[in-house]
């Protein structure tokens, strides 16, 4: 069998489009915006699944976007699906003995063991869409944009003596005991916009979360236990359009407050915007001049996707040159493209390193601009594995192309900022 390298390009991605952004979204102010949904026994609590699309950045400290926090009498949470001070996602599960666990790194910070993560970070001001799973066995999974970027075992069983509110823009707890008949206060509220939180009371398959992501929540109704469109645009009510009919209100109270969240309407250019839920037409009628669906781009410079996308690709033999790294038995070919502040653009000259890694320059072959390797992970998780280390500002897309199956990842860095490591053990399930 023929071996290809992988590709790392470095290039200026366009506008991330989310498929369902349609009449509204919510703003929240980081302060003390929240939507409540009052307690329901349809809530999930040890089988589950949580998902939303989210817009923000860098938030100063945890962000929640959904919720099942501390109860006022019990004490006890079920799960927090939130985003970090560092940009990243992150989510909280009680186990049994009331003991608190942070995924995919501990709540101290450190890795957890029981963990395979790959990038997580989603605060680059776009549309991400966020997904968590949990099953029966304690096995978690976070996404990112359709894609499982963090897999976990052994997680325990998220506490179901829980009556709390379900909370989107915030959660409920506090450090150390309650007075008597206080109350956990809302805390870690989120400072962006989201759409379409909603949750299941099943764990989604990897193939399911992604078509959520494509074509929206409605698309993957089974096990459906709340879904709030967040399309009224006006008013107190944030209704449910789940079977379970789990409504809520802006705000901590159902009249108007300072804890409203507010309406707006953020459809980037260039986003296409359907109706959230279309009608079909039992006699259609020919139109004699269709009109192109496809929105017209517009010359607004957007930001690039800093997280990977896999994408079909034609598979090409690998051959190692000035401009190619071809990893891990020639099976992934690599390149990389880039442009600098006065808008000069360039493909990295590569530097073979050993057979897993290799380097690349761009201006000067005494200054390395990019390490990368491709790892066989397969007897871990079968997967195989992309690292990446970049000591530069200026903007880039990474590209690794698997020769054996034609697939491609895709990493990139915005101009003026300063490269994240890539740590992506997620990156092809193609094993063998």
């Amino acid at each position: 069998m023929t071996k290809r390298p992988a590709t790392i390009l470095f290039a200026c991605l366009g506008l991330l489009l989310r498929p369902d952004l349609a009449d509204s979204q919510l703003s929240f102010d980081g302060i003390d915006d929240r939507v409540t949904v009052p307690y329901d026994s349809s809530f999930p609590t040890e089988v589950f699944t949580i998902a939303a699309w989210i817009k923000l950045a860098s938030p100063s400290g945890r962000a929640a976007i959904i919720a099942r926090g501390e109860d006022d009498n019990s004490f006890n949470l079920s799960w927090h699906l939130y985003v970090l001070a560092d940009g990243t996602l992150e989510i909280m599960l009680e186990d049994t003995g009331e003991d608190n666990h942070c995924y995919p790194r501990t709540c101290m910070g450190q890795p957890q063991a029981s963990c395979v993560t790959g990038d997580l970070f989603v605060a680059d001001n776009t549309w991400r869409h966020v997904a968590a799973t949990c099953d029966a066995t304690g096995a978690l999974a976070l996404y990112v944009d359709g894609q499982s970027r963090t897999t976990c075992t052994g997680t325990g069983v998220p506490s179901s003596n829980n009556f709390q509110d379900l909370t989107i823009g915030s959660t409920h707890g506090s450090i150390g005991p309650l007075p008597p008949g206080g109350t956990e206060p809302p805390i870690w509220f989120f400072p962006g916009l989201i759409d379409d939180p909603a949750m299941w009371s099943v764990s989604l398959s990897a193939p399911q979360i992604g078509n959520v992501h494509a074509n929206g929540v409605t698309s993957t109704p089974s096990g459906l236990a709340g879904y709030w469109n967040l399309d009224e645009g006006t008013a107190q009510l944030v209704a449910d359009s789940s079977p379970a009919g789990n409504s809520g209100f802006l705000g901590a109270v159902n009249s108007p407050d300072d804890a409203d969240p507010a309406w707006i309407s953020d459809s980037p250019a260039g986003t296409p915007t359907p109706p959230a839920t279309p009608t079909p037409s039992p006699t259609p009628t020919p139109t004699p001049t269709p009109t192109d669906p496809t929105p017209t781009p517009t010359s607004t410079p957007q930001p690039p996707d800093p997280t990977p996308t896999p994408t079909p690709y034609v598979p090409v033999d690998c051959a190692a040159s000035q401009e190619t790294l071809c990893l891990n038995q020639e099976r992934f070919q690599v390149e990389v493209e880039w442009r600098d502040f006065k808008d000069r653009t360039g493909t990295g000259q590569a530097v073979v390193n050993s057979q897993d890694s290799g380097l690349f320059w761009f201006f000067n072959p005494d200054n390395w601009e990019l390490m990368v390797k491709v790892l066989d992970g397969c007897g871990i998780n079968d997967r195989y594995w992309v690292f990446a280390s970049a000591t530069t500002n200026v903007e880039y897309t990474l590209r690794v192309i698997d020769s054996d199956t034609g697939l491609m990842q895709e990493y990139s860095n915005p101009l003026g900022t300063a490269a994240r490591a890539i740590t992506d053990t997620a990156a092809f399930a193609t094993c063998p």
